[in-house]
């Protein structure tokens, strides 16, 4: 706990004319003696603006632009960097560059400490897209900028290293791309160039999370306060006895999606889970899910729920979309990713069972020491209908969720939304015949966590949560 880091978040303003550059330097401290706490992430909101963002080690660096200066990347007659994937990469990367005119480009990469590892200066031929490629040596946050006259374009990348000839920027050549519509573009500009709109006076929320020397999760005192003009430095204070109510997983607290968005964890024994239902509408390579559309058995469709917050109850996906064209799988892990992150798989029927039998076997999780009682120590602590039946969800709910899992009862997609408050549903990667997979179920006036077999059909929408490789 004596250990020290430091969190900088570089915050650039983009004017139309001209950029300025702020940090927000966060630090852990011990509100009872003062002593440094090595923070593990921050979690950064913008209140005025509704997003939000978590700073994970060894990602340092979180930009966002002027929101008086914001156009669409694609419109915005300047230059823009689209973000490179995977991030984190490996070795190498390709960068697509967006210029609104012909001519001299300089294009530099540097470290967190400013100090410049690469650099090269481009003629462009035509305005237009355009390909580089990014060979970086060494593991860490980096900041790739692109400067043509008085305009510049900045994203953030994160290197695990693994070139062995050093570091560099290659100049692939023009290169296409398909726009995405003027709404999609709205959607991904913050993410695709790696910033995020505010103004100053804008409402900010930190909040910082670290472990302590029993791997506990410690969270610090929130700190609430408008977004300056300048540069800033945030105190964020822990006390050794605001411990997170559930166990995440050590090496990875939180895991975020391509999407951006970010769900925690949780260790039961050898296993890893997400904390969170899913909610991406790209695969990990960056294809996207199809949105909408009639119930298929074979086509992949994603649906939300506008009457119910997304954020906490997910998207529903049917099997072809969270599969993403891998065959079945029984295997414990099960080896398919479909439609998790990288690093994270959907869990096979084999899995879910192997969870199951871990909350079964321990005695704080069970209700009234019944191995076969575990769904309130699995289900969330609100959002169920009320139910008479002891151990049932929907009995006294703020007994729900010993084991932190948060099942929340968001119902199922078969053509309409159905059953929320009653249910919660969760895919497998285990089908059982043509039409059907497994999956796993609550009920909200029943004490047990169920196999749906033959009434799973793969052509409706459920929920998922996904396991770490």
């Amino acid at each position: 706990m004596k250990k020290t880091f430091t969190f900088i978040a570089m915050m650039f303003l983009c004017a139309l004319l001209s950029a300025q550059t702020i940090n927000l330097t966060f630090t852990g401290k011990l509100a009872e003696n003062d002593k440094y706490v090595m923070l593990s992430y921050v979690i950064v909101q913008n209140q005025t603006r509704g997003w939000t963002e978590a700073i994970i080690w060894p990602d340092t660096v979180l930009m966002v632009t002027n929101a008086t200066g914001i156009q669409d990347w694609q419109n915005n007659n300047s230059i823009a960097l689209l973000q490179n994937t995977p991030n984190p990469f490996s070795g190498t990367t390709d960068v697509l560059l967006n210029v609104a005119e012909s001519g001299s480009v300089t294009v530099d990469i540097s470290d967190i400490f400013g100090r410049i590892v690469a650099m090269k200066t481009v003629q462009l031929s035509q305005p237009g897209m355009h390909k580089l490629r990014v060979n970086l040596s060494s593991a860490g946050t980096y900041l790739m900028s692109v400067r043509q006259k008085d305009k510049v374009a900045t994203i953030k990348m994160i290197g695990s290293g693994g070139m062995s000839n050093g570091d560099g920027i290659e100049y692939i050549g023009a290169a296409e791309y398909q726009v995405p519509s003027s709404a999609q573009g709205e959607k991904n500009a913050p993410k695709a160039g790696g910033q995020h709109p505010y103004v100053p006076g804008d409402m900010m929320h930190y909040q910082g999370f670290a472990f302590n020397s029993n791997n506990q999760l410690l969270y610090s005192t929130p700190v609430q306060q408008p977004m300056g003009t300048t540069s800033q430095n945030i105190t964020l204070e822990f006390a050794p006895t605001d411990v997170v109510n559930y166990q995440p997983c050590p090496s990875a607290p939180i895991v975020t999606d391509i999407d951006g968005n970010y769900y925690n964890t949780l260790q039961f024994g050898q296993q890893c889970w997400m904390r969170e239902n899913l909610r991406t509408t790209h695969y990990a390579d960056g294809s996207p899910v199809p949105a909408g559309g009639e119930l298929s058995y074979t086509n992949p469709h994603y649906y939300v729920n506008s009457s119910v917050d997304a954020a906490l109850y997910g998207y529903y996906y049917n099997w072809p979309a969270v599969m993403h064209g891998a065959s079945s799988s029984n295997a414990n892990p099960s080896g398919v990713q479909g439609v998790c992150p990288d690093g994270w798989h959907l869990p096979s029927d084999a899995e879910w069972t192997q969870l199951t039998n871990y909350i079964s076997s321990q005695s704080e999780y069970l209700c009234d020491t019944s191995n076969a009682s575990i769904a309130k120590a699995l289900a969330s602590n609100s959002g169920w209908r009320t139910s008479s039946e002891n151990c049932a969800p929907g009995n006294d709910m703020s007994t729900n969720n010993a084991s932190g899992f948060a099942a929340v009862p968001g119902g199922y997609y078969n053509g309409m939304f159905g059953a929320a408050s009653y249910n919660a549903f969760f895919w497998t990667s285990t089908e059982n015949g043509p039409n059907w997979a497994y999956n796993r179920y609550f009920v909200f006036s029943d004490s047990g966590v169920y196999r749906l077999e033959n009434d799973c059909v793969k052509s409706y929408g459920w929920a998922v949560r996904c396991l770490r490789d």
